[in-house]
């Protein structure tokens, strides 16, 4: 071959690379049969050939293509062997052939290690082997894929990572596999919806140490990250390291001009804490903070789950549950002193239950026109059980 034909080939298979990449496969083909004119046997082009089959849905056609190309030929360049059988791996993929993508992605990743398509590699890997219920291997690749996209797939994965440890509950392996991954991006458990769960599954700590990675990879995105671990720690318990953290957000917020969703939501937890921290004017400023946002972000939908929940617990923050109460709460019950309330709490420690304001304040002497004052400020969230006896006819 010429000098001058050979370059002519590299001007037409980057022209085909090109169309190939934009999806236009007509004239992806139509340079590589000017490519193939002059030379017969140029594996790259028939590569691209065959990968413009498969992702017009010619899968049987793409499929021969490959395999011909594997059987007539011995490839030394294993930039090429790995992109043969990293598309025949998507081919046994689409035809649920599982094991058989499983073992030519497998090929493709020895092939090359090094690969830039080596996240979807493991993308897919892990979701054959999920389909064929290997639960740990499924885990570690998608898991990887998520580390190697820098988290960026993370909306579609990390559902997998949740069905993988809800079919498999209390799996010791699978719960190592998730907290000894070394993956620096391996924080799906930031997503608001799944906070908790994952939370829950990782453990706290894990969880803060993941958002911690996070905020020093995403530092545009920290105020998010840091109201999640407020959040987290307030789901458990940690009401104290809950409070800094939701101060620390809300002054990202306050010190800079842009606009946030999420904003309603982090006042609204920082209220939450201030009720558990007994903090009940601080509580309220939140809990008022936070409805306002709310009804700005939702276009004021009164009928909104969170406009409701918020009006719920403003409301109801100054009311006693009988239930939880502390000791400082039952004081602010008129006539209640300091004995009546001891009483009460080593009663209802011991198991003692009540359903109703009439047997509690017989028990307490509450006077009736203290009674009438007070019993819209109770809260009796226990419902007694009905008795259940043999029905007898008569």
């Amino acid at each position: 071959m010429d000098k001058e034909d050979s370059i002519l080939i590299n001007t037409y298979y980057k022209n085909a690379e090109k169309a190939y990449i934009e999806g236009d496969y007509e004239q992806t083909e139509q340079y590589l049969k000017n490519i193939e004119e002059l030379e017969t046997n140029n594996l790259p082009a028939k590569i691209l050939s065959a990968k413009t089959l498969y992702y017009q849905g010619f899968y049987d056609e793409a499929q021969n293509s490959l395999n011909n190309i594997l059987n007539n030929n011995k490839i030394y360049d294993n930039k090429l062997l790995c992109d043969i059988q990293e598309f025949l791996g998507y081919i046994h993929y689409q035809n649920a052939n599982y094991i058989d993508a499983i073992k030519e992605f497998s090929n493709a990743i020895n092939s090359n290690p090094n690969t830039n398509n080596l996240a979807e590699i493991f993308e897919y890997r892990g979701i054959c082997y999920y389909e064929t219920i290997e639960p740990i291997e499924a885990l570690f690749d998608i898991a990887k894929a998520i580390d190697l996209t820098k988290g960026n797939t993370v909306n579609e994965l990390g559902e997998y990572i949740r069905k993988i440890n809800e079919e498999n509950p209390n799996t010791e392996e699978i719960q190592k596999c998730i907290e000894n991954f070394n993956g620096k991006y391996l924080y799906y458990c930031i997503e608001t919806d799944n906070i908790e769960y994952f939370a829950e599954h990782l453990n706290y700590q894990n969880a803060i140490e993941l958002l911690n990675t996070a905020i020093e990879e995403k530092e545009f995105e920290k105020e998010v990250y840091t109201y999640l671990k407020g959040k987290i720690s307030y789901n458990n318990g940690d009401y104290a390291k809950a409070l800094n953290y939701l101060n620390e957000a809300i002054n990202y917020i306050e010190n800079d001009e842009g606009w946030y969703y999420h904003t309603e939501d982090i006042f609204y937890y920082r209220g939450l804490t201030y009720i558990k921290l007994n903090q009940r004017q601080n509580a309220k400023n939140d809990l008022t903070k936070a409805l306002e946002l709310a009804r700005e972000n939702n276009d004021s939908d009164k009928e909104s789950e969170k406009f409701v929940e918020y009006t719920n617990t403003l409301k109801n923050i100054d009311r006693i549950n009988i239930l939880t109460c502390s000791m400082e709460q039952l004081l602010q019950i008129e006539g209640f002193d300091e004995n009546k309330a001891t009483t009460f709490i080593k009663a209802r420690n011991e198991g003692k239950l009540y359903y109703d304001i009439d047997s509690f304040a017989q028990d307490y002497q509450i006077q009736p026109h203290i009674l009438f004052e007070i019993q819209d400020k109770l809260i009796f969230p226990q419902k007694q059980k009905n008795k259940l006896g043999r029905k007898i006819d008569w």
